[in-house]
């Protein structure tokens, strides 16, 4: 049988995804040429790369494939079903028995695709023998069978057995270029992984094979059909980035279910150009209106003429400018010559004659076997693709105070690459008080040097500072530099704290093997192996610090120790030998708090938990360690950028430095203030999200007194502050509107980030002038508040919750009223509460002493229409003194009827004529009550209805009522009669 005519079944070689008519054309020009073998298996070379090249010239910013793996005949060319050159972890946590191997995606799909493959053996032996041969087993498949067959028809993947513990499979390491940045694309399912959860990881290396960056997908667990995981872009700048690697990890979550299938296939690394963002403003904090430049450098792009989109947004990524620049080309800062590079050995005769400007770039010749015929095609092209770095600059210079994000952005349409800034507009001021609000340095290096800490400090605020202070013994230079920073740390008021957590390496065989943390209680539980090494340290730290804490912020392990006064005893008697006014600190679990410490040899516990507490809870125990006679510290630990938006961290900050004062806290550290995700500072140094937030209000309150809270008429939460010489009140509402109340006579308020907010002065028809002011869900900070004033409301007390819905009959609302001025004062009181007494006012006079405290009873009648439940009452307060006249008002509540009883009402039309009232009554007594209701339209009879047998708890109605559209908007009253006991509640409808 000849095939010289008839090619369905070549063409039924490649799926019907690939190019048919590309076949087809080939099949016609081998006919042309009459060369059938040698040209066949040619065109199915060139075929197969170039459907796998995944370069794409001409484009800025198409990520580039660099590597990957699809587990197919090239990732296992000794078909062990173990990926070429990959290697599993073994360990105890990690145990062998787990299998890891290459299989099928669809087995039946696989198992009818070998027999297929063998018949298109026997058609390319047809070809190359000229006759038909049914009976023809080839010793091996053709390589060009094998490439089409196993790129286009057979579908393998990695799967990974669970039975019980963690696997880790890791790739052979590749090149990378640190010009450039990457990202990592795979597939994955899982398949009854319910006590497990899969991911995987691209490690970024230097030429140690050190890791630099590491990016991870999301994770996956349970049952999970095939779907695309991918990590952000490497944004790692070092220039020692050298390797990449790539890591398939599956780790347990339930140690109960031990059993499961994780599966990974089609694995690429991309590589794209690389942005990155400087400034050249310290922590890049700007004054308002300092003018400053933003620089942007773009490595590894195509064209001299790219241009990159600059935007200016706010805290909250609202946009305020943009700008787009073209990018200007500079000169290599890559070592070419470097031989660790290895990522141009391939371009030296294209960089003969080319411009001193661009790089040329290819990928690395040391390829793992399995991708080197795949990426020939796209070797040769890199090879002569020039790329160029540039630079664009953006001067800016911001007016207003706060937090602002400037990106940029380059693209080509369809992809974008960009990188983000934040910027800091911080007002100057000079030096603040920190009061108990501190920081807990983890570690000073080249980064964060003991010489940088005090402008820290000075700059943002911090009124307490942990250091680590166990340096080695021949290092004087570093004890020289930490005592010349303690020295300047408190010129500045703050108080200083030596850490002594880990010995230097140099030291650590004394105290044990390995490179794990070791617990406090391991280091200091003998005297003979500490004291020796600590001695230069004590030495010299002993004169200059008071305060010592042993072991590190998160080390309880003296915590259950069973003769732990004794140990510290001995401890401190040890290192008061080097330290007179020596001072002790150790840190300690918020759940176990100790019930006494009286006469404890230490002078403070730092207490902690995981997770973090919350600030109702941080008051709770903070009031319960006030018992201690030692002084309580606590962390305060910022919540992670990664798992919460950021004014749920801002509000939870400031909450819990509020509870911090409320609560007489010593201190309150931020630990690691330069962690990234959870600290003020980014580990460059540069500003986190928050640090603007903490600057203002440590500024606002660190060094003032807790006052407490007043009423406001919105009924936002406040918390008031005061010193010697003015007063702060910190204000917020998670329902947006406006307070407005007398608070002083210079008052002014911003937010937390420093922005002006509006301060409106209002003067009433009696006399009073109020400040009114937006407030919303971030805190503001009001200053020049009267503080004498917030004391008056605080101590201003009604001795009633409830009062009697008697209608028409005189009632008395006692009072109690407190002069918090310096002076006796006279003057008036009056009560305004339109529900309640109409537009009639009640009042009396006052005549109170110095620091006098009176108690009056209020003459009240109340309108005949009062609605039963909560009244707002506005006392207006009208006194004289020296200085002047002092008017301002008080805001209570207060409930009509006895509370046993509530009703609520909602009204829906059901037709032009016709309304649905629906009934919530709460009976709050033991006993079933019954109700004779009226319902008064304005302007038309009433309607009456009954509401009866309501036991206790909540009872639901509905009745409906003939009631017109425009009667509905002249609003109601209903009038409740209780039956039996004559009882009358009103309730107004507002229309």
């Amino acid at each position: 049988m000849r095939f010289d005519r008839d090619h369905s079944l070549l063409r039924w070689l490649l799926p019907r995804t690939a190019s048919r008519r590309l076949w087809g054309l080939s099949i016609h020009c081998l006919h042309a040429t009459g060369r059938l073998v040698t040209q066949l298996s040619q065109l199915l070379s060139i075929v197969l790369v170039f459907l796998n090249c995944t370069t794409v010239l001409g484009q800025d910013l198409r990520a580039e494939k660099i590597q990957g793996w699809d587990f197919q005949r090239q990732d296992d060319q000794n078909h062990d079903k173990e990926p070429d050159g990959w290697r599993r972890r073994r360990d105890r946590q990690h145990p062998a028995y787990i299998v890891a191997k290459i299989v099928p995606r669809d087995r039946q799909r696989a198992f009818e695709a070998h027999r297929e493959q063998l018949f298109a053996a026997k058609v390319l032996n047809a070809f190359e023998s000229g006759r038909w041969d049914a009976s023809y087993v080839p010793e091996s498949i053709p390589p060009a069978i094998a490439h089409i067959m196993d790129r286009f028809v057979f579908d393998n993947c990695l799967e990974v057995t669970m039975d019980g513990g963690s696997a880790e499979i890791v790739s052979p390491l590749f090149p990378v270029d640190p010009r450039f940045s990457y990202s990592l694309a795979a597939e994955a399912s899982c398949l009854g992984l319910d006590g497990h959860e899969a991911w995987a990881e691209l490690q970024l290396l230097d030429g140690e094979e050190r890791l630099l960056e590491s990016l991870v997908t999301s994770r996956i667990g349970g049952t999970v059909d095939w779907q695309k995981l991918s990590t952000s872009v490497a944004s790692n700048s070092a220039k020692t980035l050298r390797w990449g690697r790539v890591h398939l990890k599956v780790a347990p979550r339930d140690q109960l279910l031990i059993h499961g299938l994780a599966r990974f296939d089609s694995i690429g690394i991309h590589r794209l150009p690389r942005l990155s963002l400087t400034t050249e403003l310290p922590e890049h904090v700007a004054l308002p209106q300092q003018p400053f430049a933003v620089k942007c450098a773009a490595m590894g792009i195509r064209h001299h003429s790219s241009t990159v989109r600059f935007e200016l947004r706010d805290h909250l990524y609202n946009l305020l400018d943009s700008r787009s620049i073209q990018l200007v080309p500079t000169a290599s800062d890559v070592d070419l010559t470097d031989p660790s590079m290895n990522m141009a050995a391939t371009a030296a005769g294209a960089l003969a004659g080319a411009s001193p400007r661009p790089h040329y770039v290819s990928k690395s010749s040391a390829k793992t076997p399995s991708m080197a015929s795949a990426n020939a095609h796209s070797d040769a092209a890199n090879a002569q693709s020039p790329t160029y770095d540039g630079t664009a600059v953006w001067e800016l210079q911001l007016e207003t105070p706060g937090l602002y994000r400037v990106s940029v952005a380059l693209g080509d349409g369809g992809q974008t690459l960009d990188r983000q800034m934040l910027i800091g507009v911080l007002e100057d001021h000079p030096a603040m008080e920190g009061g108990p609000f501190g920081w807990s340095i983890h570690r000073l290096d080249q980064i964060v040097a003991p010489e940088d800490i005090p402008h820290f400090v000075e700059r943002y605020g911090a009124g307490w500072v942990k250091f680590p202070v166990w340096f080695e013994l021949a290092d004087t230079q570093l004890a020289d530099r930490l005592v010349k920073m303690t020295e300047r740390l408190q010129a500045l008021g703050t108080q200083c704290v030596g850490r002594l957590d880990q010995p230097p390496s140099s030291q650590r065989e004394l105290f044990g093997e390995g490179n794990e943390t070791l617990p406090a209680l391991s280091l200091f539980r003998d005297s003979r192996a500490w004291e020796p090494v600590l001695e230069p340290v004590l030495t010299r730290m002993g004169l200059k610090l008071d305060w010592f804490q042993i072991g590190s912020d998160s080390d309880h392990s003296f915590q259950n120790h069973a003769e732990l006064t004794e140990l510290i005893s001995e401890i401190r008697s040890r290192m008061q030998t080097y330290s007179q006014e020596l001072k002790l600190a150790m840190c300690w679990m918020w759940l176990d708090i100790p019930t006494s410490d009286a006469g404890a040899p230490w002078n403070a516990l730092h207490f902690s938990a995981e997770p973090e507490l919350t600030a109702a809870e941080l008051f709770r125990y903070a009031n319960e360690s006030s018992k201690l006679s030692s002084k309580a510290w606590v962390s305060l630990n910022l919540l992670d950028e990664n798992q919460y938006e950021l004014l749920d961290r801002v509000r939870d900050m400031t909450e819990r430095m509020v509870v911090v004062k409320q609560t007489g806290v010593a201190a309150a550290f931020v630990l690691d203030p330069f962690e990234s995700s959870r600290g003020l500072f980014r580990p460059d140094r540069s500003l986190g999200e928050l640090l603007i937030p903490w600057t203002n209000v440590v500024a606002a309150i660190g060094d003032k007194n807790y006052l407490g809270t007043v009423d406001l008429p919105g009924s936002s939460q406040n918390h008031a502050f005061a010193s010697n010489t003015d007063a702060v009140m910190l204000v917020w509402n998670d329902v947006p509107g406006k307070e407005q109340l007398h608070l002083g006579s210079q008052v002014t308020a911003t937010d937390v980030w420093g922005r002006h907010v509006p301060v409106e002065q209002i003067q009433l028809s009696n006399g009073v002038r109020e400040q009114r002011f937006q407030v919303d869900q971030w805190p503001i900070v009001v200053r020049g508040i009267d503080a004498r004033v917030v004391r008056w409301r605080q101590q201003f007390k009604v001795e009633l919750d409830n009062l009697a819905s008697t209608i028409g009959e005189l009632q008395e609302l006692p009072l109690t009223v407190v002069n918090t001025l310096d002076e006796p004062t006279a003057g008036k009181l009056a009560l305004y509460a339109e529900s309640l007494l109409g537009t009639n006012a009640a009042g009396m006079p006052l005549q109170l002493p110095k620091s006098g405290r009176q108690t009056i009873a209020l003459p009240l009648s109340l309108r005949p229409d009062a609605s039963a439940g909560k009244h707002s009452l506005r006392f207006d307060v009208d006194t004289s003194t020296t200085a002047g006249a002092l008017r301002f008002s008080v805001y209570r509540n207060i409930t009509l009827g006895a509370g046993d009883i509530e009703f609520k009402w909602d009204i829906s039309r059901k037709s032009e004529a016709t309304v649905e009232l629906r009934i919530e009554l709460t009976n709050n007594t033991t006993e079933p009550t019954s109700f004779d209701c009226k319902y008064f339209p304005a302007g038309q009879p009433y309607q009456r209805f009954q509401v009866l047998d309501a036991r206790p708890g909540i009872t639901l109605r509905e009745i409906s009522l003939n009631l017109s559209a425009e009667d509905e908007r002249q609003g109601a009253w209903i009038r409740c009669e209780e039956i039996g006991t004559g009882r009358i509640l009103n309730y107004r409808l507002a229309n």
